[in-house]
């Protein structure tokens, strides 16, 4: 919670900007990471007793992708706590671990090169490829020799076909 966030901040003197908050987040996918400067709570409880005892949002965070329950769909009435609170699924308990370790990975790169550098390299889709930095020029056909379209010295235009008459 924010309270006891605040008590470590406030003996040690940490700025909310020096810290760096990681939680779930049920709006990305399962696994995915998402770093924030800052921003509201999104509806996150626990963001927002953050924002609260710190009196700002102030503060740099890193999502980590739940997901929605899927079960959810079928019956409204489940719960956001059943699901966050819940187990995994067999099948997302493989993923897990390789999520987990990107995770660590992420907060070590945050923490030692800083939050743009880890917004770079983590906050990327995977499920998108990345748009290329400049777009190469579009290549033309090649065609056979172009006529000449030029003008006769008398004015008078000339066929493709034709060749454009010299007065001498």
């Amino acid at each position: 919670s924010g309270e006891a966030v605040i008590k470590v901040c406030s003996f040690y003197k940490i700025p909310p900007k020096e810290v760096l908050v990681v939680y779930d987040d049920a709006d990305l996918p399962l696994g995915r990471l998402r770093f924030r400067p800052s921003g509201s709570a999104g509806g996150h409880n626990g963001v927002k007793s953050l924002i609260q005892h710190f009196g700002t949002d102030q503060f740099p965070r890193l999502k980590f992708g739940i997901g929605r329950d899927p079960k959810a769909e079928v019956d409204p009435r489940r719960d956001m706590v059943s699901h966050v609170l819940g187990r995994f699924e067999a099948h997302e308990v493989e993923s897990l671990e390789k999520n987990m370790a990107d995770a660590t990975e992420a907060v070590n790169c945050a923490l030692s090169g800083g939050l743009a550098e880890a917004m770079n390299r983590f906050n990327q889709n995977p499920e998108k490829p990345p748009k290329p930095k400049t777009q190469s020029p579009r290549k033309l056909p090649e065609t056979e020799t172009l006529p000449d379209l030029s003008r006769t010295t008398d004015g008078g235009s000339v066929s493709p076909d034709q060749k454009p008459t010299q007065e001498s």
